[in-house]
């Protein structure tokens, strides 16, 4: 982007961009409409959940259902559609929603959601601004970073491994390094005096 500085370099990067995300889109849309159950059902098991997820969310906005209560809400909001589409919902119990953003506004209300996605979302912030004043192998650093957190919010919007031990260490140290760097040695070192005259004012 910082190569390409007239308008219709960008357009075509933007373009291409979109082009890419219609592809993505278009095999998504053809996989759920595939003949072949491998293909198709576990689309459709995540638009049931999905569904179900937002009409519940719904009933109870603010305060949500409640912390871990997935499994015991979704199970029996499920309970007969289990019995009519068993090929689908396979199984006596729902543990997850596949989907950790939606299933975390489903759990704690859309306040406690967003407050739970503004931390990824803070953290790139974070990253971002330190990236556009740092240099060299810091850059480097902060885009690895902020690639592999950004794996991780893309990937749990469909998936489950956030629910799982595997992930968290991953993680919750994916956020605290990208924090980390994007701050700087400056802001890293914690207040600075400001001087004033004769005064040395602390922040």
């Amino acid at each position: 982007w910082a190569r390409f500085t007239n308008i219709r370099s960008r357009a075509m990067l933007v373009a291409t961009a979109l082009a890419g995300l219609a592809a993505a889109g278009g095999y998504v849309w053809l996989q759920s409409r595939s003949a072949d159950p491998a293909a198709s059902l576990p689309l459709k098991l995540r638009s049931i959940y999905w569904g179900k997820m937002a009409e519940m969310i719904r009933q109870s906005p603010i305060w949500g259902q409640g912390p871990d209560q997935f499994v015991v809400k979704m199970t029996t909001a499920l309970a007969r559609r289990r019995a009519e589409q068993p090929k689908i919902l396979h199984g006596m119990v729902d543990y997850e929603g596949h989907n950790e953003w939606l299933q975390a506004v489903f759990e704690l209300g859309i306040p406690g959601g967003l407050l739970y996605l503004a931390l990824p979302i803070g953290s790139l912030v974070a990253a971002w601004r330190g990236w556009r004043r740092s240099e060299g192998f810091e850059r480097v650093m902060l885009l690895a970073l902020m690639a592999g957190l950004i794996e991780v919010c893309v990937a749990e919007a469909s998936s489950i491994n956030l629910r799982h031990p595997i992930l968290h260490g991953w993680y919750w140290t994916l956020l605290g390094l990208t924090v980390a760097l994007g701050r700087g040695k400056n802001e890293a070192q914690g207040p600075q005096p400001l001087n004033l005259g004769a005064k040395r004012i602390a922040f």
